[in-house]
Order: structure tokens, then sequence, then C-alpha cells
């Protein structure tokens, strides 16, 4: 049974539109042998985001693991930092005349917090 339904839909619609915008910019300078996969790939991306657009509004009123005061105030603390160390980089790489790389700095940036996710999923795992 899933706990908190509308954060596994609401897990699609972000995940889903973030591969959309990162497929996007796979699409401005590919190999042409990988053109159609990669629209293929954005293609799945916006179904994606959509089902789960659908699924949280249909389950907006179900509960969400981020009601709870602290969990949602960590969640904003590494949303936000995110955000600023992303930024920063980007500054930087376009400033510097690197503008190639601020899609791979954005999509590293983001896929860092994971390692942290799991690493306090795995601590609070054993203190509870």
């Amino acid at each position: 049974m899933i706990e908190f339904i509308r954060d596994y839909a609401m897990y699609a619609a972000v995940f889903g539109f973030f591969s959309l915008a990162w497929f996007g910019w796979a699409q401005e300078n590919p190999k042409k042998s990988w053109r159609k996969y990669i629209g293929i790939a954005s293609g799945v991306a916006l179904l994606v985001c959509l089902v789960g657009v659908f699924l949280s509004v249909q389950n907006w009123s179900e509960p969400s693991a981020l009601l709870e005061k602290d969990s949602f105030t960590q969640y904003l603390i590494v949303f936000y930092a995110e955000f600023i160390i992303a930024g920063i980089g980007v500054f930087f790489l376009i400033k510097r005349k690197y503008k190639s790389l601020v899609a791979p700095w954005v999509s590293f940036v983001v896929g860092t917090h994971f390692f942290g996710l799991q690493i306090s999923s795995k601590i609070l795992a054993c203190i509870y």
C-alpha cells in the first residue's frame, strides 16, 4: 500500500517535467542517429508528466509527507540550496563562455541531492 499517493503522483509530474526539459536540452545538437530516440524519450516524459499532474489533481486532498513541518522545512532548505548552487554555477559557466555545460551542470546539481536523500533515509531508518 502506498502511504502518500499524492506524493507519488507529484513525483511523476515533477520527474516527467524535468525529464522533458533535459531531453529538450539533448535535442540541441545530437547525433543524427540519436534524434528519434531523444524525441521518443521526450514524448514519454511528457506523458509521464501529464499523467502525474492529472493524478496529483485527483488526489490533492490526500495526505502528504510534506504536511509535517520539519519535512517541509528540510525540503525548502534543500530546494533553495540546489537552486542557489545551480544558479551560481550557471552564472560562472555563461560568464566564462561554457554555455554548453549549463545543462550538464544543472543536471548534476539536481541529481546529487538523491545521494543525500539516500543517506538521510538510512540514518532515519537506524534511528527509528
